[in-house]
């Protein structure tokens, strides 16, 4: 049994590299890695308008400060009206989150529209996900991907990383695991922690580019000193099997203990696995391995209820 628990450390990381991507999807599915991030990237984004908006409009802060929010409405409208780009992202942005009067997405769009058509980046980004989410329009991830790209193309991080898995999943735009690939490399090379992420996979599994298991460790490495526990949890394996890099199983330990703390659901399972059973010379610890699986159980992870039931005495 204990064999077998032991073992369970790597097939639990095949089954989460073969899944890595094709789970992670931009719309449509109930759950997913991918859904969570676009939404917590596109409200980020909308708080950041506003320091757009003011960095731009630094002339005018200090009178508009002093306005009621109606005076100051009405001042930014007249001044989008005129064609102030920053004015247009401003009131895109009240518009969206509901500041100074009320959610409306229709006029957040129309608002977007207009300063994505001077080419202003935020607004091309921002329009795009309108259109793919179908946010104050019909969903049309095509015309997304049209607006995204245009963003990516400016240099916007999110955009290419979107771009990457549309391209990746087939939604809105070809399924093309190269172009993916591309895109994440654009991202990637701006530092962006989920490109790196997902031109890791890339590599470690040779979708889209030639396998390498040094490059996947490389790019692993880069978005786990950012904090990305996903990358933590896969470096974690490459280290655990010496792929691509030395191998070294204190440095697993310790990358799988990372993911673990920031609620890493296989993480948690292997922690406990290796509290448990003192893999690799760990110390035995059996109440520590307890609130691992109990963490990895709440997350739905079957073999911890299956290891909680065992040493709790309920399968004897």
């Amino acid at each position: 049994m204990l064999v077998r628990l032991r073992e369970w450390v790597v097939d639990a990381a095949g089954k989460a590299y073969n899944g890595g991507m094709e789970r992670v999807q931009f719309s449509g599915m109930p759950e997913g890695v991918f859904r969570i991030f676009l939404q917590g990237m596109l409200f980020a984004f909308c708080l950041g308008l506003p320091d757009v908006a003011d960095a731009m409009l630094a002339s005018e802060r200090r009178p508009v400060e002093g306005m009621t929010r109606r005076a100051k409405m009405a001042k930014m409208q007249k001044a989008a009206e005129a064609g102030d780009v920053a004015a247009q992202l401003w009131l895109a942005d009240r518009y969206f989150t509901g500041r100074d009067g009320g959610q409306n997405v229709v006029k957040a769009r129309e608002w977007s529209e207009k300063a994505a058509e001077k080419g202003a980046r935020e607004a091309q980004y921002y329009l795009g996900v309108m259109y793919v989410m179908g946010m104050g329009v019909d969903q049309d991830p095509a015309k997304g991907a049209w607006w995204l790209e245009k963003a990516a193309l400016q240099g916007d991080v999110r955009a290419q990383f979107y771009l990457g898995q549309m391209a990746f999943n087939g939604e809105g735009i070809e399924k093309d695991w190269e172009r993916a690939a591309v895109w994440w490399t654009m991202g990637a090379a701006r530092g962006e922690r989920k490109s790196l992420y997902n031109l890791g996979l890339s590599y470690y599994h040779g979708r889209g580019v030639r396998p390498d298991y040094v490059r996947a460790a490389d790019l692993w490495m880069r978005a786990s000193e950012q904090g990305l526990k996903e990358a933590q949890y896969n470096l974690g394996i490459l280290y655990e099997r010496g792929q691509g890099v030395m191998q070294d199983k204190a440095r697993a330990h310790a990358l799988y203990r990372k993911a673990a703390e920031q609620g890493h659901p296989l993480a948690q399972m292997v922690m406990g696995v290796i509290c448990e059973t003192g893999k690799d010379g760990a110390p035995v610890d059996t109440d520590q391995a307890m609130m691992w699986y109990e963490k990895a159980a709440e997350q739905g992870i079957p073999e911890a209820v299956w290891r909680l039931r065992v040493l709790k005495g309920v399968d004897q």
